[in-house]
């Protein structure tokens, strides 16, 4: 693949990652399950990234330059710890202790086992 092929293909990744992660987050607010939009991304994020990282036998170096151009702007785009850790942030301030707790724990054990479930599909 040729730089100019492969920054192209980043941007217009980069570009539908982002836009997904949008739409999500803005369904998720307008059916008031704030910040589950932001779950949902990086759940399935994880998941995808299990998959793509199997499917290149665990190893992310040896992926192909578009594989791992998908891996970087794709997902990279389409998932958002800031975001979470924002969230999370938001939620402790207002003492919403059992929801950040569950929000935190989903996020981070949903999300590697999700990526070990991704992972064990695919190798």
């Amino acid at each position: 693949m040729t730089p100019v092929a492969m920054a192209a293909a980043f941007v217009v990744l980069a570009a539908t990652g982002t836009l997904a992660r949008a739409g999500t987050q803005q369904i998720a607010q307008r059916a008031g399950l704030w910040p589950m939009g932001t779950l949902a991304v990086n759940l399935v994020g994880s998941l995808a990234i299990g998959v793509l990282a199997g499917a290149a036998g665990d190893d992310l170096s040896s992926l192909s330059t578009l594989a791992l151009v998908t891996a970087v702007g794709g997902l990279g785009a389409f998932t958002t710890f800031s975001s979470f850790a924002h969230e999370l942030t938001q939620l402790l301030q207002r003492q919403r202790w059992l929801m950040a707790g569950a929000y935190g724990a989903a996020t981070l054990v949903g999300g590697v086992a999700l990526a070990w479930v991704g992972l064990t599909i695919t190798s």
